[in-house]
């Protein structure tokens, strides 16, 4: 199975700390896929099933496909009460689902640590419908804010690389045959919420790591100065390209 645990020993600050997506985003994924629950998603790169559970909500059937262990202990812990939930421990390169089983596939901030040669034939496999729009590859990203600047540099400063790994940020779609769409809005986090958003990032350090202590204390420091009433406001925008997998490049 290809390793693809970048985010190994965070998936408790992930639970925390990650942002959900806005309500305005699945509203459009069902206004645009004409569906008013009745879909079945495969959630690639699931985590701890923040964005499952919305979908779950729906009433769609669900494969929530994660290959860290840590991530998906959690998810089977706080989704065990939907009975339209199958989790996989697996790769997204191999999934573990039956051909031709979804109708949608989602990714949300994974898809660029996939192995491409792999994943997009598995895809093509795993889907049911050919002639419509079945997959969305989303990336969640800081908006500006009074606080963006020294966040950034506290960011720079303290960033590592993940070990034996290397994001793909080129396109995942063949030029103008995807959708693209996008949503900005505010998430109000306690200080315990926007460190573990923080750590969470699969580039930030970990306990282990020399200067932890350091960043934590530079984003309790930032936290202090511009948050009111113990929340800080911030902005978040979620970029989604919407298409099919046979254009996704390979």
């Amino acid at each position: 199975m290809v390793d693809n645990n970048t985010h190994n020993n965070k998936s408790t600050s992930y639970d925390i700390g990650r942002p959900n997506y806005p309500d305005v985003f699945f509203g459009y994924v069902y206004d645009a896929f004409e569906q008013a629950g009745n879909l079945t998603i495969a959630d690639i790169g699931a985590g701890t099933g923040k964005i499952t559970r919305k979908f779950l909500e729906k009433g769609s059937e669900v494969f929530a496909v994660e290959p860290d262990k840590g991530m998906m202990e959690i998810l089977k812990a706080n989704l065990t009460n939907f009975p339209n939930l199958t989790a996989l421990e697996h790769s997204a390169e191999s999934t573990g689902i039956a051909s031709e089983s979804v109708e949608l596939i989602f990714c949300g901030n994974s898809y660029m640590w996939f192995d491409r040669s792999l994943v997009v034939p598995e895809f093509q496999r795993i889907v049911r419908s050919r002639d419509k729009a079945n997959i969305i590859i989303a990336r969640l990203g800081a908006g500006r804010d009074v606080y963006s600047d020294e966040f950034l540099e506290i960011d720079r400063r303290f960033r590592r690389p993940v070990e034996g790994r290397e994001a793909d940020n080129s396109a995942p779609f063949r030029d103008g045959v995807c959708i693209e769409k996008a949503f900005e809005y505010v998430v109000s986090q306690s200080y315990d919420e926007f460190l573990h958003g923080c750590l969470s990032a699969s580039y930030a350090p970990s306990a282990a790591d020399d200067g932890f202590e350091e960043y934590c204390h530079e984003l309790r420091q930032l936290f202090d100065k511009y948050s009111k009433g113990g929340r800080l406001d911030g902005t978040f925008k979620l970029f989604c390209k919407i298409g099919r997998v046979e254009d996704l490049v390979l």
